[in-house]
């Protein structure tokens, strides 16, 4: 959930910005103003320069402008990866719990007792879930 989210009007909407912010609204920006602090993104003296108007602030737009360079102005629209690429990383996140255990039986079957070969079973049920995936 965007920060533009969490406000109770969105300050970008024709009319809204003139709307008086709440707590709770200043609340949503200085924990967006903390974290861009936390992620150097604001000097110091800038964030407490910030978290001084957020206090003074009266509506909305006021908001809007103390975040308008941290959060993104306009949506990117849909964040998720395309159906194609959610299968990809899926499967690639699969894949090591096919191939230890279907390995190590492998070799333990040719060191230990080789004659039929049980490790099939292992891949088969460890495959099976990772086939899966993939459709």
């Amino acid at each position: 959930m965007s920060a533009w989210e969490q406000l109770s009007h969105d300050p970008r909407r024709d009319g809204l910005a003139r709307m008086r912010a709440s707590d709770a609204d200043r609340h949503v920006v200085q924990s967006l103003l903390n974290s861009a602090y936390a992620d150097g993104r604001l000097a110091p003296f800038e964030h407490d320069q910030r978290v001084t108007e957020l206090w003074q602030s009266r509506t909305l737009g006021d908001l809007r402008a103390l975040m308008i360079d941290l959060v993104p102005e306009q949506d990117a629209g849909p964040s998720e990866k395309p159906a194609a690429d959610r299968s990809v990383t899926s499967w690639r996140r699969g894949l090591p719990g096919f191939l230890v255990p279907s390995i190590g039986c492998v070799l333990l079957w040719r060191f230990a007792a080789p004659g039929l070969f049980w490790p099939l079973w292992v891949i088969v049920y460890t495959g099976l879930p990772l086939l899966r995936r993939g459709r």
